[in-house]
Parts: C-alpha cells; sequence; structure tokens
C-alpha cells in the first residue's frame, strides 16, 4: 500500500532533472533503486505529467509500465483507485506488470512534474510475441500446406466425439514454461487459500452460513460434501487467464467437475501425427489426470463399478461430452465396468442402496443442468453412491472468490506469499454493494461487471460498452449483492489464423489453466476475433499452448520448417 503526500511535501526531491523541453528521450538522473529494481535491459524516459509528490514503479513483466498517479484518477492498468480520502490517496495494486507496487518521490523542478516511463526487452510474458515467430514458421510453406491437409482428420475426430459445433485453431501455439510455472504454483496457492478461508468458515459457524456467504440457495447443502471442502484432493479447475501485453492476469476460477476443453490437448495429437511432429510428447494428457483421482478413490473405497453421468439435456448439443475421460477410465481400470450414463437413462437397479453403495460416480452435469426439481440428485446420494464433486463445487467456483482474496478480513487469513500472488496475478476486484454502486457506474469504463454465480459468458458487462442505465438496470435485475466490479486490464491481441489455410488476424484471447487434482496441464486457448468477452458458446474458437522454454521454441520452429513432403501428402 502506498500514500499519496499531501502538497505541503512537494518539496522532496530525488535528484535534478532538466526543468523544460522534456521528451520521451530526455536524460534524467534516476534513482538508483528503480535502476537497480529495472535492471539494464529496459529504457527508462521521462515526460512532464501533472501528478502529485510520487510515482509508482512496478516490478518489470515486458511492455510498457506507467510510474505515475494523477490528483484525481490513477492509471487504470496500474492502479485500483477504490480508496480516495480527501488529500490523501490509497491504492492497492492491480498491476498487470508485476508483483508489487513501490513508492518512489516524483523528480520535479520549476513546478514541471514528470512520470517514468519503461520500455523492457522482455517477451517472454507477452504472449502474442512469444508466438509471432512459431506463427510465421507455421503460416510459411511447407508447413502451410501441411496443416491444410492435417484439418479433416481432426474435424472427424472432433465430430466423432460430438462436438460439430466446436471450431478449432488450426495450429498449436506456446507459452513460456517460466511462466506458467509460476501461473501454477500461484493458482494451486489460491485454491488452496479457497480452503483455508472455508475452514474458517466451518469452524467459525454453520455450514449453512458459507451458502449465505455466496448467495447460494440452502436447498443444496444436502448435496454438499462438507469433508471435501477442507481439501482440495479432488478438485477440478479451470484457471482462466487473460493474456496482456506485458503479462497474465487471473480473471475467473471455473471449479466444478464439468469443466471441459481439455479435449484440445488431443486434437493437436491427432493434428502432430498428421504432420509428424510430436510437439505435445512429454507433455501431461489432461484425461489422464482425472482418472488418476478417480482410480485413486475407486481403490480406496471399496467399489465395483465406476458411473460418469451427464445430464440427458446435453446429448447433442454440439460440444464435447466424456467419452475421452471414460475411454481413459476403462483403459486405466479393464477389469471394472465403466459406464457413461445420461442421468434419464440411469438404471433403477443402480439407484437401490445394495448397489449404490458399490457405486462412484463422476458427476459430469453442472447444477444449472438440473431442470428436474432436485429429482435425481436425491435419490442417487439417497443411494449411497459415492459422488466426485457434489455441490461444493458451487463455493469454490464463484467468482465471488475474486474479491473476497482482496477484503481484508479473508486476505489477513492467508500468508504473506499468498497474498503477494493475489497482487501479482488478480486485477483488483470488488463486490457491488449500495455504497459503491453510483462510484463504480461512474467510473464503468474501468470495470467489468460480472455476477456471482453464473457461466458460459453469461452475465459479464463490460463497463465501456455499455451506459449507466443499462448497466444498473441488470444490477438490480438480480440485486446488486451478487454483482462483482473487476478492474479491465488491457488485453493483448494475438495474431494467427482462425482456420486452416488463412492469413492470420488479431484475436481476443483467453487462456484456461487447468489444476486437475493438484497436477497442472495446458493450456487451453479460446479466442475471438470480435468480442472481449472470450466464449466457446459465443463463436470463439478453441486450441492449446504448449509449455516449452526457448531452447524448446526454437526446436519446434525449426521441425516446422523442415516438415516435408511425406507430411503433406499422408490425407
Amino acid at each position: 500500500m502506498a500514500v499519496i503526500l499531501p502538497p505541503r511535501r512537494r518539496r522532496r526531491r530525488t535528484g535534478p532533472i532538466p526543468g523544460a523541453g522534456l521528451t520521451d528521450d530526455s536524460p534524467v538522473m534516476v534513482p538508483p533503486r528503480i535502476r537497480a529494481r529495472h535492471g539494464s535491459a529496459c529504457e527508462i524516459a521521462i515526460v512532464p505529467v501533472d501528478v502529485v509528490a510520487v510515482a509508482c514503479a512496478a516490478e518489470p513483466a515486458g511492455g510498457r509500465s506507467l510510474y505515475s498517479v494523477s490528483p484525481h484518477r490513477s492509471t487504470p492498468e496500474l492502479f485500483d483507485t477504490d480508496r480516495v480520502r480527501n488529500q490523501y490517496r490509497e491504492f492497492t495494486p492491480a498491476s498487470r506488470a508485476g508483483r508489487a507496487v513501490h513508492s518512489h518521490p516524483i523528480q520535479y523542478r520549476g513546478g514541471r512534474r514528470v512520470r517514468f516511463t519503461v520500455r523492457h526487452h522482455n517477451s517472454d510474458r507477452n504472449f502474442a510475441e512469444l508466438n509471432a515467430p512459431l506463427v510465421a514458421a507455421l503460416q510459411s510453406e511447407p508447413a502451410r500446406s501441411a496443416l491444410v491437409a492435417a484439418a479433416p482428420p481432426v474435424r472427424r475426430f472432433m465430430d466423432d466425439l460430438g462436438a460439430t459445433r466446436m471450431r478449432i485453431i488450426p495450429y498449436p501455439l506456446v507459452i513460456d514454461r517460466d511462466e506458467f510455472d509460476r501461473m501454477a504454483e500461484a493458482a494451486r496457492a489460491m485454491l488452496e487459500a479457497q480452503t483455508v478461508v472455508i475452514r474458517e468458515f466451518l469452524r467459525s459457524g454453520p455450514p449453512e452460513r458459507l451458502l449465505a456467504e455466496f448467495g447460494l440457495p440452502a436447498e443444496i447443502a444436502p448435496f454438499v460434501n462438507w469433508e471435501q471442502l477442507e481439501s482440495v484432493e479432488q478438485v477440478f479447475a479451470r484457471v482462466d487467464v487473460l493474456p496482456t501485453p506485458s503479462g497474465y492476469q487471473f480473471c475467473e476460477f471455473n471449479v466444478d467437475s464439468s469443466i471441459s476443453g481439455f479435449e484440445f490437448h488431443d486434437c493437436y495429437q491427432v493434428m502432430g501425427e498428421a504432420v509428424g511432429i510430436p510437439w505435445l510428447a512429454g507433455t501431461p494428457r489432461p484425461e489422464e489426470q482425472i482418472a488418476d483421482v478417480v482410480t485413486g478413490a475407486f481403490h480406496q473405497g471399496g467399489f465395483d463399478r465406476v458411473v460418469v453421468c451427464d445430464w440427458s439435456s446435453r446429448i447433442g448439443v454440439g460440444y464435447f461430452g466424456f467419452e475421452l475421460l471414460t475411454e481413459t477410465l476403462r483403459r486405466r481400470l479393464p477389469d471394472v465396468p465403466v459406464d457413461l450414463i445420461y442421468h434419464a437413462d440411469y438404471p433403477q437397479r443402480w439407484l437401490d442402496p445394495s448397489a449404490g453403495k458399490r457405486t462412484l460416480v463422476y458427476r459430469g452435469f453442472m447444477h444449472e443442468d438440473m431442470d428436474d426439481d432436485y429429482d435425481f440428485i436425491t435419490r442417487l446420494v439417497g443411494s449411497g453412491a459415492s459422488v466426485i464433486n457434489l455441490f461444493e463445487a458451487e463455493i469454490r467456483t464463484h467468482k465471488r472468490w475474486m474479491a473476497m482474496f482482496w477484503e481484508e478480513r479473508f486476505a489477513s487469513l492467508l500468508p504473506a506469499g499468498v497474498r503477494d500472488m493475489v497482487t501479482r496475478y488478480l486485477p483488483h476486484t470488488v463486490s457491488v454493494t449500495p455504497e459503491n454502486r453510483d462510484r463504480l457506474l461512474a467510473d464503468r469504463a474501468e470495470y467489468v461487471f460480472k455476477f456471482g454465480h453464473s457461466s458460459g459468458g453469461h452475465d459479464v458487462m463490460l463497463g465501456a460498452e455499455h451506459d449507466a442505465d443499462t448497466i444498473a438496470a441488470r444490477l438490480a435485475e438480480r440485486g446488486p449483492d451478487g454483482w462483482l466490479a473487476q478492474r479491465r486490464v488491457q488485453l493483448a491481441e494475438c495474431r494467427f489464423a482462425p482456420e486452416a489455410g488463412a492469413e492470420p488476424t488479431p484475436h481476443h484471447v483467453v487462456l484456461g489453466l487447468y489444476v486437475l487434482g493438484g497436477e497442472c496441464s495446458g493450456m487451453n486457448i479460446r479466442a475471438d476475433r470480435g468480442s472481449a468477452v472470450v466464449n466457446i458458446h459465443q463463436s470463439a474458437a478453441s486450441g492449446w499452448a504448449i509449455p516449452m522454454d526457448a531452447d524448446e521454441r526454437r526446436r519446434l520452429i525449426e521441425r516446422v520448417r523442415a516438415i516435408g513432403p511425406a507430411a503433406r501428402e499422408r490425407h
């Protein structure tokens, strides 16, 4: 936390600067601590700006970072402005560029105030720049023709799995391995942080109080495994990640056994075989990671049957189902009956307690899929079947966590290292309340408004695209207590082809980092050429980003350039 000093402190200086004729290239005596923090791999320049006495520096992560704050509004990409107190202003860092924000006295002379800007020579954290050389190689011959030839078998593979409405990016992309590992560590730590907060709720009051905190109906209480909430052993999550020009920001936690999108790993396996490049060799297959959890539970529980259960309304919708997971479980448990069953076809005899207690169920349907007033889930739980992921997932997946991690009463429960991760990766988020509603609407261009209990891209509004009355009306429809306002971050536009043989075009991208039973894989890519609200149910294409270090990326590009005629003619 940094405090803006009142005007009487403006005499403070750190060194001389020119008082007139300042340009981006003007020489400046840079405070040693700023230069030490940013190192030699950056350019530091100054420009005049109307600021108060403190400039703020963020840990570098590539791109352009602003080091100042105006008297009335701070820079949206770097600072949160929710806490304003007269001449003193406090702000919590929501930096898209680094781990923390530090205060530095501003340099000025003769009434001229200045700001620092820094250009970092590091593209590893810029998803678009990182992928530009690979995309160039994949768009060139002979790779381009080979990928066109590989497209039909990939399409057949998807259609055979029922994903007829889903579009695939015509080649995989990459993400820096170190960045991926850091994000994976942060994602796991935040899921554990959820557990810390949940334990405190359960320790200090009745379980129903936890449901009330998230605005969840009391009717789901019988279908919550409270013991599972105190562990992450059977947690399946996809953390949605926004690539910015200078790093990555987490925008949502999707925690539920019904999550999908990891099937694209298999799609690119098919594509790699078609072009003769094993680009996924050595990377974990997500279905195997889920199967690790399911088979572990099976062997510990004395079951004699595994059921993967989806909702009947999901038949024929044109998206991936659970065929790949079912096949994986059958291979891992060759002597055990493993069935993919839709709820309307669930055998009545399996709902008898004598059979139910010997049945392990992997829930593939969402809470919102149920249209039978809890009838099926009541009979399933009543049979004594053990269900991996009951509706405790509705607590972990709620968007309110994005605000809770910033609230002192919850943040104080977390270790300092986790709080640093929150600062680094989570855009500042607040719950919309009657007290802050009008201010948030006035500053709506700086926020994304989200309903806490929603999915599929519904109930997400970019403040800059709506007037205040429209947003206010949407807030009132469901009541303001369920809404959150998340600081909008600048997205990095990534250029790649929307389909095989096409020219690269700019896309908005959301990445999905999977945490499956504590193990990470990924990343899923969702991309849209138009809307900044990216969702596969709203026209987005999907793909996969492979974690690779610089040497691995170089070797992959060499393999792409060396694709021979056999790969182009194979299909």
